[in-house]
C-alpha cells in the first residue's frame, strides 16, 4: 500500500492512469445527512387590516418520521451499475447533478468550504461569485443524497448527469 501511494505520487503514468479511472469512494450515508435548513425569508411584514400572521417553529420532526413516514429497514441492495429511473429508489444516492437556473430555494445542499450552502453553481459557491459564466462542468454538484431530495430536485428542474451508486431499501 505505501509503494502504491508513492507510485500515485511520483510516477506519471501511474498519475494519468488513476485520473482517467473513475474510482469513487463508496457511498458513506452519514454524507448525506446535513442538518436543518434555517434562514428567515421575510424579515418584516406589515399586515393589512384583516390579515392575520402566523409563526411556525418545527423542532423535531425525527420521532414523527419513524412513526409515520418511509423509513428504511434491514439491509439495502447496493448498486454500482445499470440504473433504472431514480423515482424507483428508496434510500441513498451518490451523483452528480446539473442544478437549473434562477431557482430561488434551491433543494439540494453541499458542503463547500466548510459550510453548508444550497448553490446552484459549485464554483460560484467555491469562488463566493455572484455572477455565473461557468461551463455546465463547472456548475455540476457531486454528492450523495437521500433519493427523495433528489426526486423533489428532478421536479424543481435539476438533471441528474450521473449516478454513480445507489442503496435502495425495498421495505
Amino acid at each position: 500500500e505505501c509503494d502504491w501511494d508513492r507510485s500515485v505520487k511520483n510516477d506519471s503514468e501511474i498519475v494519468n492512469f488513476v485520473k482517467q479511472c473513475k474510482i469513487r469512494e463508496p457511498i458513506n450515508p452519514r454524507d448525506a445527512l446535513f442538518g436543518g435548513r434555517t434562514n428567515g425569508v421575510k424579515l418584516h411584514h406589515i399586515c393589512s387590516v384583516n390579515e392575520e400572521i402566523g409563526y411556525d417553529d418545527i423542532t423535531s420532526l425525527y420521532p414523527f418520521v419513524q412513526k409515520y413516514c418511509n423509513y428504511p429497514i434491514a439491509h439495502p441492495l447496493l448498486l454500482t451499475e445499470n440504473f433504472d429511473d431514480v423515482k424507483k429508489y428508496f434510500g441513498v444516492i451518490k451523483c452528480k447533478v446539473l442544478p437549473p437556473r434562477g431557482l430561488y430555494f434551491p433543494v439540494l445542499p453541499s458542503r463547500i468550504n466548510g459550510k453548508l450552502v444550497f448553490p446552484l453553481c459549485r464554483t460560484c459557491a467555491q469562488l463566493q461569485q455572484t455572477k455565473c459564466n461557468h461551463s455546465i462542468e463547472e456548475k455540476c454538484l457531486e454528492g450523495t443524497w437521500v433519493t427523495l431530495e433528489v426526486q423533489e430536485a428532478l421536479r424543481q428542474g435539476y438533471q441528474i448527469v450521473e449516478i454513480y451508486e445507489v442503496w435502495h431499501w425495498e421495505k
